[in-house]
């Protein structure tokens, strides 16, 4: 077989599809059919010497290398890929090696295979293509897998968008890119722009969108792609007066595309920008469109996202409500005191049952009812006075507690105050309670009075020599009354006329009657004090109450102090007379244990009355 035709199925036996090509070579058998079929096929075939030098190639290597046909022979592989030959022909399989040509940077597959010509000269052929689109496609697809796994991780929406960031700018080598988001008031928010410094950042976020709001701006306004191909030299009228401030950044050229929801809203826009003037490649387009679906995806993932987070707090608040609710309606319903919540149209929306117990009614005194049917339950009740005092309480700002008297004997503590929810304090309703009082009242009658009883205990000593004295004289008056009327002889008898016998028994009887009238006075005046009149309120003469504890404790002032009244006219004042003298007399009994022990005419207690300088 000749040299052509060794080459020729040797070449074959290292291509892509060579099993087709050998046919055709034992077909044509020809070395010029071998270039053409290698040229059409867009593989380079290049014959290298030991040396590293070209001695031959189809056009096909000239087109990859980017020189001319006819300049290739001669030509070193070192400073074609910067890689010797012998390495080549060492590895099994094809190399990966960037070139770069007229400025562009391209990824070349090589492979060597010896092969042996006539001659002893050993003779290396080089299969080379240009994979610099499926490398590319390989590594967007990688890009586009990572971006879709950060989704899958439901990392924050600005973390996936750096990721698409990334992706453009691997995959456009001198591309800017960046990422905002079109907020709900049509303001650009930054999603991603890493290349960019922190002041170009903060300048764009919360600028509005519109016609001449920059590429951005207009591509979210219009909702299509704007393109600035030379910004330098004007006549593109989306930027505006943001013109001068973008070239100040060495930007030349930029792209904006707008991300379109399911629905046709604007999300945000991605852009492309460059130093220097040019024209969007079909490719770059292409990646653009890629970036703009990964990034309406990672958008509308993040809304549904955030509305599922929504919903879910939204039914968890919703279910804390309800657990605080009825934890708030059981303690409502567990106190002894009646509540009642009006709302703005004094409807009734909140009441508890005790409230119902209080005053007897349960149809009357229910949730939606309106406060004047509460009302009617409450007159009915009351006495004269009560039901004007919570008439006023529901009127006024916010009342002062008060007590309701009812018919049937009992009182009830009422208070009627504001519900204030809304942040400005406005009323948003009012809220009544209501706490029954009447045991509170019997105990405290019965303290009183025990205590009323106790002060009379410690004056028992006093109050009984105070009554053994005029008993004693009542006594010895009756004895000699009665010596006089029964005289021990007649001799006596005689000398004794009839009136005088009348006149001394006469005195001595009125002797005995205030005697008697002064024990009955003491006995009054201690049943008075002793008496349980509960809380009845009266108009009463100050004066009278202090002469009243007075009285009970003269037997303990007498003794130990001169006492000096000195009153002044003063009003009628209304409360319980029983318990205002047991206040006295409690402050006497104080005064008297007070005083030190000396003759009576040096010690003094005073009791003074009289009128504040406010009357």
């Amino acid at each position: 077989m000749s040299m052509p035709a060794r080459l020729l199925r040797a070449v074959a036996g290292v291509l892509p599809g060579g099993a087709r090509l050998r046919r055709r070579l034992d077909a044509a058998c020809a070395y010029d059919d071998l270039v053409v079929a290698t040229d059409r096929a867009g593989v380079g075939l290049a014959w290298v010497d030991a040396q590293g030098r070209v001695q031959r190639g189809n056009r096909a290597a000239s087109g990859i290398w980017g020189v001319a046909p006819e300049n290739i022979a001669g030509l070193s592989i070192g400073d074609l890929m910067q890689i010797p030959v012998a390495d080549l022909i060492q590895r099994r399989d094809p190399e990966m090696v960037t070139i770069h040509r007229a400025g562009q940077r391209r990824t070349i597959a090589v492979e060597a295979t010896r092969v042996q010509p006539a001659g002893d000269d050993v003779v290396a052929l080089l299969v080379i293509e240009d994979v610099t689109e499926r490398v590319r496609s390989q590594e967007l697809l990688q890009h586009q897998k990572h971006v879709l796994e950060l989704m899958a991780r439901s990392l924050p929406l600005n973390d996936i968008l750096a990721g698409i960031v990334r992706l453009i700018e691997d995959q456009a080598p001198g591309a800017l890119s960046t990422i905002y988001l079109v907020d709900a008031q049509r303001r650009l928010r930054l999603g991603a722009a890493p290349s960019w410094p922190a002041e170009f950042v903060t300048a764009v976020d919360g600028c509005a969108i519109g016609p001449e709001a920059g590429s951005c701006g207009a591509a979210a306004y219009f909702a299509k792609r704007m393109v600035s191909t030379d910004i330098a030299a004007g006549g593109d009228p989306c930027w505006g007066s943001y013109r001068e401030w973008i070239l100040s950044y060495g930007i030349r050229a930029a792209w904006s595309t707008p991300v379109l929801g399911k629905d046709g809203i604007v999300l945000g826009t991605v852009s492309m920008c460059w130093r220097e003037p040019r024209v969007p490649t079909a490719r770059e387009l292409e990646l653009v469109d890629v970036a703009t679906r990964l990034m309406a995806m990672a958008i509308e993932r993040a809304q549904g996202e955030a509305v599922a987070t929504e919903q879910r707090a939204r039914l968890l608040a919703a279910a804390c409500i309800e657990e605080h609710w009825r934890l708030l309606s059981a303690v409502l319903h567990s106190t002894s005191d009646g509540i009642l919540v009006s709302d703005g149209q004094d409807r009734v929306t909140i009441c508890n049952r005790a409230l119902s117990t209080m005053w007897r009614s349960e149809e009357a005194v229910a949730v939606g009812i309106d406060v004047q049917r509460f009302l009617q339950v409450v007159a009915v009740q009351v006495d004269q006075d009560g039901l004007p005092r919570l008439q006023a309480a529901a009127r006024i700002a916010q009342s002062q507690p008060f007590v309701l008297e009812l018919r049937d004997g009992r009182a009830f503590d009422c208070c009627v105050r504001p519900l204030q929810l809304a942040a400005d304090g406005a009323p948003a309703g009012r809220v009544w309670t209501f706490r029954d009082i009447s045991e509170r009242r019997r105990l405290e009658a019965q303290l009183h009075f025990s205590e009323r009883m106790a002060s009379i205990g410690r004056l028992a000593a006093g109050v009984a020599h105070e009554i053994n004295n005029p008993m004693t004289h009542v006594l010895c008056a009756l004895d000699l009354a009665r010596q006089r009327v029964e005289a021990p002889d007649a001799g006596h008898r005689a000398v004794v006329t009839l009136a005088a016998t009348l006149a001394d028994v006469a005195a001595l009887i009125r002797d005995a009657h205030g005697s008697g009238l002064r024990v009955g006075r003491i006995v009054s005046e201690l049943k008075n004090f002793s008496r349980n009149d509960g809380d009845d309120l009266a108009p009463l003469r100050v004066e009278d109450a202090l002469e009243a504890a007075i009285g009970i404790a003269n037997s303990q002032l007498q003794h130990r102090a001169r006492l000096e009244r000195r009153y002044a006219a003063t009003p009628l004042a209304v409360g319980n007379e029983n318990r205002l003298a047991q206040v006295f007399l409690n402050i006497l009994i104080n005064a008297v244990q007070a005083l030190p022990d000396r003759p009576i005419d040096e010690n003094r207690i005073e009791i003074v009355t009289g009128r504040d300088p406010d009357g």
